[in-house]
């Protein structure tokens, strides 16, 4: 591994420091000058223009550069032209047979482009003449279309102003044989004492006969004398065309048009491994500190080196992933959105799948019940991966377990969301759309707004920090359980201090099914709370936990929940909790919030918050003619009457073929265990003679109570 580190740092593999607010698009559009080389070709074309500079033989020369599509022929074209700028001795033309109108105008349109061309570079005599003689020559194959024949034009009597235009253009080139016309050029540029380069790119891109005739031409018809042939092509193609017409020689017939053909140097995985890493550093500005290299090295060994086979690739791939670097950077896993871009550009259809497929490769495995298992996904991909379009399997396989652990993992608890989340993972649902929008909506948490939470100090720190929606405020709770471990005592103090005073007020009201809970604000509330406490054994944590129970505004329904968990754990071990807390402590909690429910119950002001659980709580803590005391001081305030009966009506959400049903009831025992239901339902009816639409309803299922039985066979 140490060896693999090594290399990756040599390579530059390891981003580098600094932030900057460089973005760069790279054009698919070939390199013009040799300093812009990444190939180390450069000299290889300096080397090949010393040689064309040095051939002064009259005979035509035709020079191949042989390489696969998107190797960089056309670049490395543009490296050796480069060297013959400003050189009065060379004249050089590019024909680019894409240009043409039509097929069958191949041959005229490349002399009719070859006179236009010679007659811009000078104005004297000589390239004048030949400029004229090659346009002439051109109409040698100029199709005939409609046209008929000379012979039978006399015959007809209306005469268009196309067919007489041509008739002119035909009889003046009947004025020479083509053989005369070859030879007035040949001495026309023997005279001339320039080389006149003509080169043809894009070859291999041809149909197979437009290549047979490219190939024709250069053989037979323009031959010319001083005249250099530069033809890019990929061997393989071109010689299968040429099979055709060849009885299967194509290759040999090749050779026979080619004198000099030049391989394209090969471009190692090695070198592109290098440029891909180099355009990375230069999109990706990130301090060392704040890069995950050890996850970027994972990936990078599972699947991403190596999956770029040109520097074409490599264009196509930085030019998506700049679109939304400046996101990533800000908001998401650098790394994921490598990975993620990679199967963007290359695999389309799998990135579609991911994308229409949230519940599962976003969150915990209890999405599994939401919509697909494990084992109907794990199919789907694998059939994805049997079409796959560019790159291999094993790697694309290695790639998507590195971003989606489930794929490969089978063990979650809520360990794993604080991970992912605290890094902005895709695989955690909050930033699992993002990835796609390349937007990051504005009610979202974002790393600005944590990286001032971590360095809150006071309670007004926080207020203004959570000075956000209620929705943000929910969100906010679940992202900051991942920066808490390491926070101070005092620190851990106020931020519980604070958020047990907020909780009363954050609604949850996003959709409805039986894992839920997990989202309300109760949950995130207290799983900072545990997350605090339980995972540093160096706190002093009662004393934490005494200053959170003795703060005035701490929500009770979440301390009796707080001292509910302590008391099991406290129970099961029939030791010290594993919350750092001995029997005499926990029993002074117990009193702390007993007191204070009990003062809050004689206030009967309102009816406190999830009261039922409360009182089931005092019950398993022991206090159980406590909880029935504040049972009755509820009572005292007949106003509260509707609200009080509401605290015992329950809610049962269940799920049947990915539907959701929801039930209520009022349980009978949940009364009796803390007062006589007849008594209370005589008490009611005395307060409630006229009751309303709402109170009738509510009276309604008061009367109408079931047992603890009953709900269970429901």
């Amino acid at each position: 591994m140490m060896e693999l580190m090594l290399i990756m740092k040599n390579w530059g593999l390891f981003l580098k420091r600094g932030r900057g607010e460089i973005l760069m698009f790279y054009s698919e559009k070939p390199i013009i000058l040799g300093k812009e080389d990444l190939l180390g070709r450069a000299k290889v074309a300096n080397e090949l223009s010393r040689e064309i500079k040095s051939y002064k033989n009259e005979d035509s020369l035709t020079i191949g550069i042989v390489g696969k599509w998107g190797s960089g022929k056309t670049s490395f074209i543009n490296m050796i032209l480069e060297n013959f700028e400003e050189n009065d001795d060379y004249i050089i033309i590019k024909f680019n047979p894409w240009n043409i109108s039509s097929r069958k105008q191949l041959i005229s349109d490349f002399f009719l482009q070859l006179s236009n061309n010679i007659e811009k570079k000078g104005s004297n005599e000589i390239i004048g003449a030949i400029g004229k003689s090659l346009g002439t020559l051109s109409k040698f194959f100029k199709p005939l279309g409609f046209i008929p024949p000379l012979s039978v034009l006399s015959t007809i009597g209306d005469i268009t102003e196309k067919a007489s235009e041509f008739i002119n253009e035909y009889v003046e080139s009947e004025k020479e044989d083509l053989k005369s016309l070859k030879d007035n050029i040949n001495n026309k540029l023997t005279n001339l004492n320039k080389k006149i380069i003509i080169v043809i790119d894009d070859i291999d891109r041809l149909c197979d006969e437009e290549i047979r005739e490219i190939f024709q031409l250069v053989k037979s018809i323009a031959d010319f004398k001083n005249t250099i042939y530069i033809l890019s092509y990929d061997r393989e193609i071109v010689t299968k065309a040429l099979d055709k017409t060849q009885q299967g020689k194509g290759e040999e017939y090749l050779e026979k048009i080619v004198q000099v053909p030049l391989v394209l140097p090969y471009i190692s995985k090695n070198d592109l491994d290098k440029i891909f890493i180099n355009r990375l550093n230069t999109s990706i500005d990130i301090p060392d500190e704040e890069y995950d290299n050890e996850y970027f090295s994972k990936i990078y060994y599972n699947g991403l080196a190596e999956s770029f086979e040109n520097l074409r690739d490599i264009e196509r791939y930085m030019n998506v992933f700049n679109l939304g670097i400046n996101l990533a950077i800000e908001e998401l896993n650098i790394n994921d959105y490598i990975v993620l871009t990679l199967i963007k550009v290359f695999e389309p259809n799998l990135y579609e799948y991911i994308k229409n497929n949230k519940d599962y490769f976003s969150g915990t495995k209890f999405n599994e019940f939401l919509n697909k298992d494990k084992k109907e996904i794990l199919g789907e991909l694998e059939e994805i991966y049997k079409k796959l379009k560019k790159l291999e399997k094993r790697k694309v396989k290695r790639l998507m377990e590195a971003i989606f652990p489930k794929l490969k993992e089978t063990n979650y608890d809520e360990s794993f969301i604080d991970i992912w989340g605290k890094a902005r993972r895709i695989a955690t649902p909050v930033y699992f759309e993002s990835y796609f929008r390349l937007d990051f909506p504005e009610d979202e948490i974002k790393k600005s707004e944590i990286e001032k939470f971590k360095k809150f100090s006071t309670e007004e720190d926080l207020i203004e920090i959570f000075n956000m929606d209620n929705k943000k405020r929910i969100r906010f709770l679940e992202l900051i359980t991942g920066e808490i471990e390491e926070i101070s005592d005092e620190k851990a103090i106020i931020l519980l201090k604070f958020i047990f005073s907020i909780e009363s007020e954050l609604k949850y009201e996003d959709s409805k099914g039986i894992f839920t809970f997990m989202d309300s604000p109760k949950y995130k509330v207290t799983r900072i709370f545990y997350k605090i406490i339980n995972k540093n054994h160096n706190r002093n944590r009662y004393k934490i936990m005494e200053e959170l129970f003795k703060y005035d505004k701490s929500s009770l329904r979440l301390l009796f929940f707080v001292l509910d968990i302590l008391n099991r754990s406290f129970l099961k071990k029939n030791l010290q909790s594993e919350y750092g807390i001995e029997e005499n402590q926990l029993n002074n909690l117990k009193d702390i919030a007993i007191t204070k429910i009990l003062k809050e119950s004689e206030k009967s002001e309102k009816i406190e918050s999830d009261l039922l659980n409360i009182l089931y709580t005092m019950k398993r803590l022991g206090k159980e003619e406590e909880a029935k005391k504040v049972f009755k001081n509820y009572l005292k305030n007949k106003n509260l009457l509707i609200d009080f009966i509401k605290e015992f009506i329950i809610t049962r959400t269940t799920e049947i073929n990915y539907s959701i049903r929801e039930s209520t009831y009022l349980v009978k025992d949940s009364i009796e265990d803390f007062y006589d239901y007849e008594e209370f339902v005589k008490i009611v009816d005395e307060n409630f003679t006229n009751p309303n639409e709402e109170e009738a309803k509510v009276i309604n299922q008061l009367k109408n109570a079931i047992t603890k039985e009953e709900l269970q066979k429901d």
